[in-house]
């Protein structure tokens, strides 16, 4: 799994936010990664901006 993805799980427990949402967020970050086909740390903020 993703560190980043992994940072963001402990981050979301952290706060008390629900399973549900967790998962939602998670699902989001690896669609994201498999979208650009590389780890998410390495996506740029140009590539951010073509995606939204």
């Amino acid at each position: 799994m993703n560190t980043l993805i992994e940072q963001v799980k402990t981050e979301i427990a952290y706060l008390g936010y629900s399973q549900s949402t967790c998962k939602s967020y998670c699902e989001h970050l690896l669609k994201l990664s498999h979208y650009f086909d590389k780890p998410l740390d390495l996506i740029t903020d140009d590539e951010l901006n073509i995606f939204f």
